[in-house]
């Protein structure tokens, strides 16, 4: 009797313990490494306001020299190298060792003035997400992220603004950084512009999205919705409940609310029009325009996932002049 109890309480501990472990400690590939950061077709015509107001589009170049670059048009756009580093030990706050990939990117603005850096680090816990957070938090005084008090950018999030500003959160399984900068060639040139730091939330809310569409590698959580206008479902773009917030493909719910719609990719411009209404739209930037001059602040940004805009379903109805109801698993919005 003893030895029929023993294995069987041993193979209880194997199933409630361990193998949870195992698989909650699945490490990405490098490709699906590279899924969790924006690529620059989905940075491409983000609008940057810097300090003087002025408007720069942000794409990526290749260095051509030490203070060369090269100038690429709309589109094709060349991403830095990215570096990558797969199955690297880290220890926790505990002393445990577990394994974490890391990805970095990095991007330039057109005029080589502005430098964009980027890296998720998916580790095969929460304990060493927290760790990594820790790390990139570092000893400089930063301040609770703009987003930190909703779980909109994951459990926490911090902000360094300034010259270079930073912007870092955690979530589950992975830890972002994300840092804007001058390059060296507007170092060398003395330049005035700086890095907004508004740009980083846009990014960060990107990368959110994106870790959110793989829950098997980074662990945020997320769930399908249906979404019906005028009573027809939206069957692109694959809706999705991240955080508090309903993305939403734009352009589909634009055309079955009888609106035209005209997107622009490479500068990332939205226009969506109707007989009685007109709203201009931007990636990146979470304010509408509308034909008599009225801004409209909205609660996210438009972003560009897979060279399409998607944005949060509240804003889209709320500026598009709609009715939004819902229940438990679907989202009505009439016009």
């Amino acid at each position: 009797m003893i030895t029929k109890i023993t294995p069987t309480l041993f193979s209880l501990l194997i199933a409630t313990v361990i193998l949870p472990y195992i698989s909650y400690g699945q490490t990405p590939t490098e490709d699906q490494l590279r899924l969790l950061l924006p690529t620059a077709k989905e940075l491409q015509g983000f609008v940057r306001f810097n300090d003087s107001t002025t408007i720069g589009e942000l794409v990526s170049t290749v260095p051509k020299g030490e203070a060369e670059f090269s100038i690429p048009g709309h589109p094709p756009v060349q991403v830095i190298k990215d570096r990558i580093f797969m199955n690297r030990e880290q220890p926790t706050l505990e002393g445990a060792i577990e394994n974490f990939s890391l990805l970095e990117r990095s991007f330039y603005t057109a005029n080589a003035n502005l430098h964009l850096a980027m890296s998720v680090r998916a580790c095969t816990s929460t304990k060493s997400s927290w760790a990594a957070f820790l790390a990139l938090h570092g000893s400089a005084p930063q301040t609770p992220g703009k987003h930190a008090s909703s779980d909109e950018i994951g459990t926490k999030s911090t902000t360094l603004n300034g010259d270079s500003p930073t912007l870092n959160f955690y979530h589950q399984k992975i830890a972002v950084h994300l840092n804007g900068s001058q390059s060296n060639v507007a170092e060398r040139a003395h330049s005035t512009i700086k890095f907004p730091a508004q740009s980083l939330d846009s990014i960060a809310f990107l990368i959110f999205l994106k870790a959110a569409r793989h829950p098997e590698l980074t662990g945020v959580t997320s769930r399908p919705v249906k979404v019906l206008v005028n009573g027809e479902a939206i069957t692109a773009g694959n809706p999705i409940v991240v955080g508090k917030t309903v993305y939403v493909p734009a352009i589909d719910i634009a055309k079955k609310a009888g609106f035209v719609a005209t997107w622009d990719e490479p500068t990332g411009k939205l226009f969506i029009t109707s007989e009685t209404r007109a709203v201009n739209l931007l990636a990146g930037f979470d304010k509408a325009i509308t034909a008599n001059g009225k801004i409209t602040k909205m609660k996210m940004p438009v972003l560009k996932e897979g060279g399409l805009p998607v944005m949060s379903l509240t804003d889209l109805v709320d500026v598009l002049g709609g009715k939004l109801e819902f229940d438990e698993t679907t989202y009505y919005v009439r016009f």
